[in-house]
């Protein structure tokens, strides 16, 4: 049971087992700007088994930002949140004692995605999850862009599904294609999509999960298409 990485150790004298994919159909909140996921590859056991990635960013950079996901989570419960956080920082066994202590389900047995007893979602980067395997150097970083506009909100943004009622949202413009893929999954009951499944069209283009949504839309946009 368990899912392991590879190592280049410099002993050279141990192996380290195979790595293994988690059980089931595991589902992953893609954060494009923190990770770089290694295909094929897997770190951490049990509940904790996550895809390898590499870093975007440096391992301070990383740290604030793991404080900031867990200081901004204003949906669900409060106390789950710390339950998830808890049983990130314990050993792989501990953390699916404290998540079914909890009352939780856990997607596919893996926490990336656990669910609460009202079937409330909560998702749980990789990068909170696991240490990467290396930083990389920082490559396109938007919170550097000189075109940057200020901070506002689109209104009655529009996805568009064929055979269903458009889905009408607000979003402020520095929020990310993948951002509106999950809040699109989450409040339409679709949480359990695998996101790399999920592919939005704008304009005959298929969007980025990196790129900030004033990078692709102007104020008097209405549609987007998945």
């Amino acid at each position: 049971m368990g899912c392991f990485g590879s190592s280049d150790g410099a002993s050279g004298s141990r192996r380290e087992p195979a790595a293994t994919r988690p059980r089931g159909n595991a589902n992953y909140l893609p954060n494009p700007k923190i990770e770089k996921i290694i295909e094929n590859q897997f770190v951490g056991e049990g509940i904790k088994c996550t895809p390898a990635y590499e870093c975007k960013v440096s391992a301070d950079d990383l740290k604030k930002w793991r404080k900031e996901f867990w200081a901004t989570r204003t949906q669900g419960s409060k106390h789950i949140w710390d339950v998830l956080r808890s049983a990130i920082d314990a050993s792989a066994d501990d953390a699916e004692a404290i998540i079914r202590a909890s009352g939780l389900n856990a997607h596919a047995g893996i926490m990336t995605l656990v669910f609460d007893e009202h079937k409330f979602p909560y998702r749980v980067p990789i990068a909170c999850i696991n240490e990467p395997t290396r930083y990389l150097p920082t490559s396109v970083n938007y919170e550097d862009d000189v075109d940057k506009p200020e901070e506002t909100v689109f209104e009655n943004l529009k996805i568009r599904l064929a055979g269903e009622n458009d889905y009408v949202f607000d979003m402020s413009n520095y929020s990310l294609v993948s951002d509106v893929k999950v809040k699109f999954l989450d409040d339409t009951d679709r949480s359990d999509t695998d996101l790399s499944h999920c592919i939005m069209l704008f304009g005959g283009k298929v969007l980025e999960d990196n790129m900030p949504l004033y990078r692709v839309l102007n104020l008097d946009s209405e549609m987007v298409f998945i």
